[in-house]
Protein backbone atom coordinates (compact mmCIF):
# COMPACT_ATOMS: atom_id res chain seq x y z
CA UNK A 1 0.00 0.00 0.00
CA UNK A 2 1.16 3.51 -0.78
CA UNK A 3 -0.25 6.80 0.52
CA UNK A 4 0.15 10.06 -1.33
CA UNK A 5 -0.92 13.27 0.43
CA UNK A 6 -2.39 15.79 -1.99
CA UNK A 7 -2.29 19.53 -1.36
CA UNK A 8 -5.75 20.83 -0.37
CA UNK A 9 -6.17 22.93 -3.51
CA UNK A 10 -7.16 19.75 -5.38
CA UNK A 11 -10.65 18.32 -5.06
CA UNK A 12 -12.66 15.25 -5.88
CA UNK A 13 -13.52 16.85 -9.23
CA UNK A 14 -9.81 16.96 -10.11
CA UNK A 15 -9.27 13.26 -9.41
CA UNK A 16 -12.47 12.37 -11.31
CA UNK A 17 -11.13 14.27 -14.32
CA UNK A 18 -7.80 12.46 -14.01
CA UNK A 19 -9.55 9.09 -13.69
CA UNK A 20 -11.49 9.79 -16.88
CA UNK A 21 -8.31 10.74 -18.77
CA UNK A 22 -6.48 7.66 -17.48
CA UNK A 23 -9.52 5.42 -18.19
CA UNK A 24 -9.68 4.13 -14.66
CA UNK A 25 -12.75 2.03 -13.96
CA UNK A 26 -15.08 3.31 -11.25
CA UNK A 27 -15.13 0.79 -8.40
CA UNK A 28 -17.46 2.39 -5.85
CA UNK A 29 -17.52 4.93 -3.07
CA UNK A 30 -18.21 5.38 0.61
CA UNK A 31 -19.95 8.55 1.81
CA UNK A 32 -18.05 8.64 5.09
CA UNK A 33 -19.36 8.95 8.62
CA UNK A 34 -18.84 7.23 12.00
CA UNK A 35 -15.11 7.83 11.94
CA UNK A 36 -14.71 6.69 8.33
CA UNK A 37 -13.69 9.39 5.82
CA UNK A 38 -15.43 9.85 2.48
CA UNK A 39 -13.81 7.69 -0.20
CA UNK A 40 -14.07 7.08 -3.95
CA UNK A 41 -12.50 4.01 -5.57
CA UNK A 42 -11.16 3.21 -9.05
CA UNK A 43 -9.04 0.51 -10.59
CA UNK A 44 -6.44 1.37 -13.20
CA UNK A 45 -7.28 0.59 -16.83
CA UNK A 46 -5.40 -2.71 -16.63
CA UNK A 47 -7.16 -3.62 -13.34
CA UNK A 48 -3.87 -4.14 -11.51
CA UNK A 49 -3.94 -1.25 -9.03
CA UNK A 50 -6.71 0.20 -6.88
CA UNK A 51 -6.81 3.98 -6.46
CA UNK A 52 -8.74 5.41 -3.51
CA UNK A 53 -9.36 9.16 -3.07
CA UNK A 54 -9.89 9.89 0.63
CA UNK A 55 -11.18 13.14 2.11
CA UNK A 56 -9.99 12.81 5.66
CA UNK A 57 -10.85 15.52 8.17
CA UNK A 58 -8.29 14.18 10.65
CA UNK A 59 -5.34 14.98 8.39
CA UNK A 60 -6.94 18.10 6.89
CA UNK A 61 -6.07 17.28 3.30
CA UNK A 62 -7.12 14.76 0.68
CA UNK A 63 -4.93 11.75 0.13
CA UNK A 64 -4.75 8.89 -2.31
CA UNK A 65 -4.20 5.30 -1.27
CA UNK A 66 -2.73 3.01 -3.91
CA UNK A 67 -2.81 -0.78 -3.69
CA UNK A 68 -1.33 -3.01 -6.34
CA UNK A 69 1.80 -3.91 -8.25
CA UNK A 70 1.88 -0.63 -10.18
CA UNK A 71 1.40 1.74 -7.22
CA UNK A 72 4.76 3.48 -7.75
CA UNK A 73 3.98 4.18 -11.41
CA UNK A 74 0.47 5.40 -10.58
CA UNK A 75 1.91 7.61 -7.81
CA UNK A 76 4.38 9.13 -10.29
CA UNK A 77 1.52 9.82 -12.71
CA UNK A 78 -0.53 11.47 -9.96
CA UNK A 79 2.38 13.63 -8.82
CA UNK A 80 2.89 14.78 -12.41
CA UNK A 81 -0.70 16.09 -12.48
CA UNK A 82 -1.39 17.07 -8.86
CA UNK A 83 0.80 18.68 -6.23
CA UNK A 84 1.61 16.28 -3.42
CA UNK A 85 2.95 17.10 0.04
CA UNK A 86 6.61 15.98 0.02
CA UNK A 87 7.35 13.35 2.70
CA UNK A 88 10.11 15.50 4.25
CA UNK A 89 7.68 18.41 4.59
CA UNK A 90 5.02 16.15 6.09
CA UNK A 91 7.46 14.77 8.66
CA UNK A 92 8.73 18.26 9.52
CA UNK A 93 5.15 19.28 10.37
CA UNK A 94 5.58 17.84 13.89
CA UNK A 95 8.47 20.18 14.65
CA UNK A 96 6.55 23.17 13.26
CA UNK A 97 3.35 22.43 15.19
CA UNK A 98 2.59 24.96 17.91
CA UNK A 99 -0.59 23.49 19.42
CA UNK A 100 -2.37 20.17 20.00
CA UNK A 101 -4.36 20.35 16.76
CA UNK A 102 -1.21 20.97 14.73
CA UNK A 103 0.51 18.05 16.47
CA UNK A 104 -2.49 15.78 15.85
CA UNK A 105 -2.46 16.66 12.14
CA UNK A 106 1.31 16.10 11.97
CA UNK A 107 0.89 12.72 13.67
CA UNK A 108 -1.75 11.84 11.08
CA UNK A 109 0.60 12.83 8.25
CA UNK A 110 3.38 10.67 9.69
CA UNK A 111 0.91 7.79 10.01
CA UNK A 112 0.01 8.10 6.33
CA UNK A 113 3.70 7.97 5.45
CA UNK A 114 3.98 4.73 7.44
CA UNK A 115 2.21 3.01 4.52
CA UNK A 116 5.42 3.44 2.51
CA UNK A 117 7.38 1.15 4.81
CA UNK A 118 9.75 1.40 7.77
CA UNK A 119 11.07 4.89 8.37
CA UNK A 120 12.88 5.97 11.55
CA UNK A 121 11.50 9.52 11.09
CA UNK A 122 7.94 8.19 11.41
CA UNK A 123 8.90 6.29 14.56
CA UNK A 124 10.44 9.52 15.93
CA UNK A 125 7.11 11.32 15.45
CA UNK A 126 5.25 8.47 17.21
CA UNK A 127 7.79 8.63 20.06
CA UNK A 128 7.38 12.40 20.40
CA UNK A 129 3.58 12.11 20.40
CA UNK A 130 3.66 9.39 23.07
CA UNK A 131 5.71 11.61 25.34
CA UNK A 132 3.58 14.70 24.75
CA UNK A 133 -0.01 14.79 26.00
CA UNK A 134 -2.23 11.91 27.13
CA UNK A 135 -4.58 12.40 24.16
CA UNK A 136 -1.74 12.40 21.64
CA UNK A 137 -0.17 9.38 23.33
CA UNK A 138 -3.44 7.45 23.09
CA UNK A 139 -3.81 8.40 19.44
CA UNK A 140 -0.19 7.50 18.66
CA UNK A 141 -0.47 4.06 20.25
CA UNK A 142 -3.57 3.39 18.14
CA UNK A 143 -2.01 4.67 14.92
CA UNK A 144 1.15 2.59 15.45
CA UNK A 145 -0.97 -0.25 14.10
CA UNK A 146 -0.39 1.26 10.63
CA UNK A 147 3.37 0.75 11.10
CA UNK A 148 3.91 -2.91 12.04
CA UNK A 149 7.71 -2.69 12.22
CA UNK A 150 10.16 -4.01 14.81
CA UNK A 151 11.06 -0.42 15.78
CA UNK A 152 7.42 0.46 16.38
CA UNK A 153 6.86 -2.70 18.41
CA UNK A 154 9.90 -1.82 20.53
CA UNK A 155 8.46 1.66 21.10
CA UNK A 156 5.10 0.19 22.14
CA UNK A 157 6.85 -2.20 24.54
CA UNK A 158 8.73 0.74 26.05
CA UNK A 159 5.51 2.75 26.45
CA UNK A 160 3.68 -0.30 27.87
CA UNK A 161 6.37 -0.69 30.51
CA UNK A 162 6.92 2.90 31.55
CA UNK A 163 4.28 5.44 30.49
CA UNK A 164 2.77 7.38 33.38
CA UNK A 165 -0.84 6.91 32.19
CA UNK A 166 -2.49 3.49 32.67
CA UNK A 167 -4.76 3.91 29.61
CA UNK A 168 -1.77 4.69 27.39
CA UNK A 169 0.07 1.64 28.78
CA UNK A 170 -3.01 -0.51 28.14
CA UNK A 171 -3.33 0.74 24.57
CA UNK A 172 0.35 0.04 23.96
CA UNK A 173 -0.03 -3.53 25.23
CA UNK A 174 -3.18 -4.21 23.17
CA UNK A 175 -1.85 -2.68 19.95
CA UNK A 176 1.52 -4.40 20.41
CA UNK A 177 -0.16 -7.81 20.81
CA UNK A 178 -2.32 -7.20 17.74
CA UNK A 179 0.73 -6.13 15.70
CA UNK A 180 2.73 -9.19 16.77
CA UNK A 181 -0.07 -11.45 15.52
CA UNK A 182 -0.17 -9.51 12.28
CA UNK A 183 3.60 -9.74 11.81
CA UNK A 184 3.54 -13.48 12.63
CA UNK A 185 0.85 -13.97 9.96
CA UNK A 186 3.28 -12.71 7.33
CA UNK A 187 3.43 -9.90 4.77
CA UNK A 188 0.04 -10.64 3.19
CA UNK A 189 -1.70 -9.90 6.52
CA UNK A 190 -0.21 -6.42 6.73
Amino acid sequence: MYALMITPRYTLDDIIELADRERWAAAGSHPGGSGVPAQVYWTTADGRTQVTWIEDTLVRLPWVQLDGPDEAAVAASLVARMEAVPPDEALAAWERATDELGREIALGWATLLAARGPDPRVVAVFRAAMSHSRDLALLATKWCSRAAWPETLALLDEVAASHADADVRGNAVAIGEWMRKRVAAGPRAR
